[in-house]
């Protein structure tokens, strides 16, 4: 993933949530670590929808529905339905927030950076 995307949201998360831009690592769980609310995601999925003028879609970006992807049939099957949801994460990354999941909620800043990544790149978006 790139540097000036993950400084990107370094800056604007540490802004939105008033803490120390050190702390916003990219393995931050936005929840977790950070203490995201409803309305922190809301603004943030605006300002990186303006910023890079890519379409957010949040359920995708913000993992939302990954436990109930996640549930039900084989190892297998399962990474195959996550790969299909989250097409911006990289296989070693998806298996990793499975093993995860238990524990909590696994959303972190580099999962967003993956998807502004993946965004940019699509045929008809304009890339800053």
């Amino acid at each position: 993933m790139s540097e000036p995307v993950l400084e990107f949201l370094r800056r604007k998360i540490s802004e939105l949530i008033n803490c120390d831009e050190s702390e916003v690592t990219s393995e931050a769980k936005l929840v977790e670590d950070l203490g995201f609310e409803s309305i922190d995601f809301l603004e943030l999925s605006m300002t990186l929808s303006q910023h890079y003028r890519i379409d957010m879609d949040e359920k995708t970006a913000f993992l939302s529905g990954f436990r109930p992807i996640a549930t039900g049939g084989a190892r297998e099957q399962v990474l195959k339905r996550l790969a299909e949801a989250y097409p911006h994460l990289p296989e070693s990354e998806i298996e990793r927030i499975l093993d995860e999941a238990p524990h909590g909620k696994v959303l972190n800043v580099s999962h967003l950076a993956y998807y502004i990544e993946h965004q940019r790149k699509r045929p008809g978006d304009c890339a800053r």
